[in-house]
């Protein structure tokens, strides 16, 4: 299965909950970009060569920048992970390199990869708009955004992702 999976949730409504109940227990391999040290089970890497060394790993910022770690993650020879970006508000802020995201992206159709990125709020999802059209499929959870006709009206251009 590769796909770019986006869980967009207010804190604490089960993101990383439905992340480890659901999505982890499918894949072999796993790699964690962890911000706030949320998986501390998995092995914790040093360097970019760790990265494709280890099965199931995390990824703690201080170690790996994230423009690093796109490029890893679009590179051919990193195949059949699972991929998960907790907070990904936090380090797509700012983050212009929108080729560089799509490279990503586009690059799981070859690598079997998937991608799955945690949000907080539909704003955060759809500010990087490269990842909104490039993305497979949205999990709602509850957000900051009360009204749900003004969610939906957000994302109507693209129906099928929820």
């Amino acid at each position: 299965m590769s796909k770019v999976i986006n869980i967009i949730g207010y804190k604490g409504e089960g993101k990383t909950y439905y992340v480890r109940e659901v999505l982890l227990r499918h894949f072999e391999n796993v790699l964690i970009y962890d911000l706030y040290n949320e998986y501390p089970e998995y092995r914790a890497v040093e360097s970019d060569d760790e990265i494709i060394r280890y099965r199931k790993r995390r990824v703690l910022p201080h170690k790996v920048d994230f423009r690093k770690l796109i490029s890893i993650l679009s590179n051919d020879s990193f195949k059949h992970n699972l991929v998960i970006l907790e907070d990904s508000d936090v380090y797509f802020d700012g983050y212009v390199h929108n080729q560089d995201i799509r490279n990503m992206m586009v690059a799981t159709r070859h690598t079997n990869n998937t991608i799955v990125m945690l949000w907080h709020t539909i704003d955060d999802f759809l500010r990087p708009k490269v990842v909104f059209k490039n993305s497979d499929y949205v999990i709602l959870f509850k957000t900051s955004e009360l009204d749900e006709r003004s969610v939906l009206k957000k994302i109507s251009n693209r129906p099928q992702l929820i």
